[in-house]
């Protein structure tokens, strides 16, 4: 046992976990040191145990890192009450510190731990990223939504292994529409053979992809997030938008009221990408991409069949959002026209031209996850819609009717004018998908 000032006590056997940094020279901290030094018996993995071994030759040693195994070894060396078992990076970030720890304290042992430095901290100096407001996952041999984790985050930090390599983050990173995205990679950090690079996601597609397939070992990336600041004037002009203020031509378009329900039944996120297919004059569309601009950004694709639709998109488009990269629109017939799209997490559908459950399938097909919201002017669309949602047993299913009139002066009365009722049905989560 030590006090205060780390001096061991008597009468306690000691174990200090010890983080070694990445492994290559130089990255052992003083205490870490001293600590070894002390240790009259060693344990760790082959790799931490080679890069300190000119402080642990002559010392009993033990190649392995299972706590069990070494709580073992140490009761056949009654005579070292010091140990050392070493890590690479941190003992507290990604390691097997802590399972160690649990059974040297069931033997009896105390325990120290001694902080090493993280892959996380020495890929963000490297690059010059600072690294307070990232967030960290390990993708080693685990699934995660990492692709949104990047759309809400300013910076990752992500442990790669198993099916997720440099390569397919690079790849996954352009399919999704953030190519643009600045990503650092690392592999045998610290070592002779360390190897950083660093770009676009796909300019390290185009021009350093045979760089990147060699990546091979302990492999980790940063990706930074958007730079642009959220601009909360455009989420409040995403609700307040009116009929008047669009380019309008004979093409059907979702009234203001209606608008505001849509977008709020999306129930829309930061970094979300959203489709808006049957998008008419794209009233919707538009209010989708303010109100994304408020949350710090987001994608949204405006999907229309009709031409002279196109056309007022795109004059809509220039008028509200001149300039904004991530607004696409789509010509063509869904779902047809779907096919190449980054996967939506959001979809509005205001029209389907009869192919609603085609529709639906396309989506959940790109992401079962998505939130979709169907506007349904006629039963037969309704009908559909019901149909979908017992097909595919969702989770959340969500069906109003919205009846909207507004007051007209006639001579000295005002009457109410009512506009067609509408249904809009929410779906989410699809519990049945041996349909997808």
């Amino acid at each position: 046992m030590e006090d205060r000032h780390g001096d061991k006590c008597q009468g306690k056997r000691t174990a200090y976990l010890i983080g070694i940094g990445m492994g290559g020279e130089g990255q052992l901290t003083l205490e870490a040191k001293r600590w070894i030094r002390r240790a009259q018996a060693v344990a760790g993995a082959r790799r931490p145990l080679e890069s300190v071994w000119e402080l642990v030759e002559g010392k009993a040693v033990l190649t392995s890192y299972q706590g069990e195994e070494i709580v073992r070894w140490l009761s056949g060396l009654p005579e070292a009450d010091t140990a050392a078992v070493v890590f690479s990076g941190d003992v507290g970030f990604y390691s097997g510190a802590a399972k160690v720890k649990g059974s040297l304290e069931e033997a009896g042992w105390e325990v120290r731990f001694i902080p090493g430095i993280s892959s996380l901290a020495y890929l963000a100096s490297r690059a010059g990223i600072p690294w307070q407001e990232a967030k960290v996952i390990s993708l080693h041999g685990r699934e995660e939504n990492w692709l949104e984790m990047i759309r809400v985050n300013p910076v990752c930090f992500f442990l790669l292994g198993g099916r997720t390599t440099p390569l397919s983050v690079c790849r996954e990173l352009r399919e999704a529409g953030m190519g643009d995205r600045r990503v650092v990679i690392g592999a045998d950090l610290s070592y002779p053979q360390e190897r950083i690079l660093e770009g676009t996601a796909k300019f390290l597609l185009d021009e350093g992809k045979d760089r990147i397939e060699e990546l091979s070992g302990l492999c980790c990336a940063l990706v930074l997030g958007d730079s642009r600041r959220a601009d909360p004037m455009s989420g409040i002009r995403a609700f307040s938008l009116r009929d008047q203020d669009f380019i309008r031509g004979k093409v059907p378009m979702t009234k203001e009221e209606i608008r505001t329900l849509c977008l709020a039944k999306l129930a829309l996120k930061p970094w979300a990408a959203v489709y808006d297919i049957g998008a008419g004059t794209g009233s919707v569309s538009i209010a989708a991409k303010l109100a994304l601009q408020g949350m710090g950004g987001g994608s949204v694709w405006a999907i229309e069949r009709n031409p002279e639709a196109v056309g007022l998109i795109q004059a809509n488009r220039q008028k509200f959002l001149p300039g904004d990269p991530d607004f696409y629109v789509v010509e063509g017939t869904a779902p047809e026209c779907l096919e190449g799209l980054p996967a939506p997490d959001r979809a509005f559908i205001g029209g389907s031209g009869g192919n609603l459950q085609e529709m639906i399938e396309s989506l959940l097909r790109k992401n079962p996850q998505v939130r979709i919201v169907i506007s349904a002017i006629t039963l037969e669309t309704l009908a559909a819609a019901v149909e979908a949602s017992e097909k595919w047993d969702f989770e959340e299913v969500q069906i109003i009717q919205a009846g909207i009139a507004q007051a007209e002066k006639i001579g000295r009365y005002h009457m109410q004018k009512a506009q067609n009722p509408i249904y809009l049905i929410t779906l989410e989560n699809p519990r049945r998908r041996e349909h997808i």
